[in-house]
């Protein structure tokens, strides 16, 4: 068998073991609990196989597919980690609201900028979405608006 696409066979092998090793140290560690009453370990047991299942696909894919040529860009990059490094500076001094706008606005950078519309729609989008998941759903203590004095 001839390898074609040496770093899909790499990443299937990396997430497929370090699946195999969350779901053996969770599960002999840890105590599971049932779906009903879940132990620490429980989620840490799903985040495993869940690895385990997209890892397999992965390495047998990467170990039968044509090469990708491998192209670095690195607007992409920087927008990434500018857009999360500004996220956590400004959200404990300004709060989730000009956090999260911050962040849609500047990780868009990272691709084409889209239209005027399509960048409120998205930023009104997610933002709403951060603010129910956070503060509705999960009901953390972030503040939404802060203003420091």
């Amino acid at each position: 068998m001839r390898i074609r696409a040496k770093q899909d066979l790499i990443a299937g092998l990396f997430v497929l073991s370090l699946g195999v090793a969350v779901t053996i140290y969770s599960a002999s560690v840890f105590d599971i609990g049932t779906p009903r009453r879940m132990g620490p370990g429980f989620f840490p047991l799903c985040l495993g196989i869940c690895m385990i299942v997209f890892g397999l696909p992965m390495t047998v894919f990467g170990a039968r597919s044509e090469p990708i040529p491998m192209q670095f860009d690195v607007r992409p990059f920087v927008a990434i980690l500018v857009s999360m490094a500004i996220f956590a500076l400004v959200l404990p001094q300004f709060g989730l609201l000009p956090a999260t706008v911050l962040l849609v606005v500047i990780s868009l950078l990272a691709g084409r900028l889209p239209g005027r519309i399509a960048l409120l729609l998205t930023t009104v989008g997610v933002t709403a979405l951060a603010i129910l998941v956070f503060r509705v759903g999960l009901n953390t203590q972030l503040a939404i608006l802060h203003w420091p004095l």
